[in-house]
């Protein structure tokens, strides 16, 4: 039997009603990301959410709440950017 429901907002949000003893709990969290389109458990405590940036986000279960973990596509980090103008790059 399912105790978590979840739903997406058009306002960059995602919401979460546990039943606890048959009473519904909601928690909604915003992001300052684009809305999401599609939502799916991956288990009991993980959600990914995908939309508009084309970038999945990754929601979890804690101690008792929801949470925003973090965006599936890293970027990864140049240890040492190329000299892009001025003399630099006339070398």
């Amino acid at each position: 039997m399912f105790t978590v429901l979840k739903s997406k907002g058009h306002d960059s949000s995602i919401h979460f009603v546990n039943f606890v003893n048959g009473q519904p709990i909601v928690q909604i969290i915003k992001f300052k990301d684009l809305p999401l389109n599609k939502l799916l458990f991956l288990s009991d405590k993980a959600v990914v959410g995908s939309g508009h940036e084309f970038n999945p986000t990754l929601f979890v279960l804690g101690a008792n709440e929801w949470g925003y973990h973090s965006k599936l596509d890293q970027k990864k980090e140049d240890k040492q950017a190329a000299p892009t103008g001025g003399i630099a790059a006339a070398k």
